[in-house]
């Protein structure tokens, strides 16, 4: 099956990375029919990020299970202001000025 993207070259590449990652297109389609987006927060220049709220729609919520998936995109420094774990790590701030120092080699090469 081939797929086209269409959108800003930034939100592709975000798009075809995140594909890569969940092991293809296949499992992104999944994904979305499993886990329908029920909650969004536009992005905005003040707040420099954009979240939605997804839930699988046959699970009820319960507070000991947490079937809903939270994805939070936008600029890096405002996302990770939100942060208080980086993966299985709390954020410290040493991890905090590690990140911020792969961020600005990163950005540095364009």
């Amino acid at each position: 099956e081939t797929w086209k993207l269409i959108g800003s070259p930034t939100e592709v590449a975000i798009l075809r990375a995140s594909i890569d990652v969940l092991g293809g297109s296949h499992v992104w389609h999944d994904m979305r029919v499993k886990y329908p987006t029920k909650f969004e927060i536009p992005f905005n220049s003040d707040n420099k990020w954009m979240l939605t709220v997804h839930a699988p729609q046959d699970v009820a919520y319960k507070a000991d299970k947490r079937p809903y998936k939270v994805i939070v995109k936008g600029a890096p420094e405002r996302v990770l202001d939100l942060c208080d774990r980086c993966g299985v790590q709390d954020m410290t701030p040493d991890l905090r000025r590690r990140i911020d120092t792969m961020l600005q080699e990163l950005m540095s090469e364009g």
